[in-house]
């Protein structure tokens, strides 16, 4: 078992910043979103990465996700009214200004972008469009459905996504106390 360590030294791992130049971290404005970016900016800074930072906006009711496409209880009643969409974009855009200027004020190349639609989906056709290498997701303590909901979430993520996937738990100290 010695012999096999002192072997492992001369191996030569290749550098992990050729094949980190990009990470996209999804922010909600949610704790666990702002953990996720802070690691992604300890990343960022660590191997010289530009940040993508982005944010879903969902068209449609969170209990549509759960249905298939084409399935006989889709209706058009199933997606978001334009004025709750006008506010849930004017939410989204303001919390990927604020991210955005706080990522670059401190010396992080990135940029922000929008999507919308079904989060899963918009995800991975974003990490696709700008060739990321890295996607960084927070993840939170939630109830059942919340769970159901999420998890189907990034289990697709997980399923289509171009690169490696990198889910940051929530923080311990304060939450399993309750």
């Amino acid at each position: 078992m010695i012999k096999e360590v002192k072997n492992i030294k001369n191996i030569i791992f290749p550098k992990v910043s050729n094949r980190l130049s990009k990470i996209l971290v999804l922010v909600d404005g949610s704790e666990s979103s702002m953990n996720a970016l802070e690691l992604a900016v300890d990343l960022a800074a660590t191997y010289g990465s530009k940040i993508c930072i982005i944010n879903i906006v969902p068209t449609y009711h969170l209990y549509s996700w759960l249905m298939a496409p084409g399935d006989a209880f889709c209706h058009e009643s199933l997606f978001i009214q334009t004025d709750v969409l006008k506010e849930m974009e004017e939410e989204a855009r303001s919390i990927l200004i604020s991210t955005l200027t706080l990522v670059q004020s401190i010396g992080i190349e990135s940029y922000a972008i929008m999507g919308k639609g079904h989060p899963a989906s918009e995800i991975v056709r974003i990490a696709n469009q700008e060739n990321v290498d890295l996607i960084v997701i927070g993840n939170t303590k939630s109830n059942i459905f919340t769970r159901l909901i999420l998890g189907n979430v990034i289990h697709s993520i997980i399923r289509k996504a171009p690169c490696p996937i990198l889910i940051v738990k929530r923080d311990k100290t304060h939450e399993d106390n309750k």
